[in-house]
């Protein structure tokens, strides 16, 4: 009967870890495709033609949905209150911001 228990433990706290890489890696990518957005926008009638800031746009609006999807899903699991989850969904509004949240709120306290 104890050993369950550890088991459970001990796959919970897995998904947690899991749960926590995964949540950095979608703020160290939103982060990083708004930014470049944002150089295209800058770029934009400078380049040949090409429509970059349609298709970053695009992958942008993607990987943003996918982020805040996310954040809704794992906030359980990682242990997040309605401050916590408004503060993160705040930050995700702020150009560089996700990787605000990568550092601040997904690292374990030391």
């Amino acid at each position: 009967m104890r050993q369950r228990g550890r088991e459970r433990r001990t796959r919970a706290g897995r998904t947690n870890v899991k749960s926590i890489r995964f949540l950095r890696a979608m703020a160290v990518a939103e982060a990083t495709a708004f930014l470049v957005l944002i150089l295209c926008g800058f770029t934009q009638p400078h380049l040949l033609g090409i429509d970059l800031l349609f298709v970053m746009g695009n992958v942008h609006g993607a990987i943003f949905t996918a982020y805040v999807i996310s954040i809704f899903v794992f906030r359980s699991k990682v242990g997040w209150g309605p401050v916590m989850l408004l503060a993160v969904l705040v930050a995700g509004l702020v150009p560089g911001g996700g990787i605000m949240v990568e550092r601040w709120a997904l690292h374990p306290p030391r």
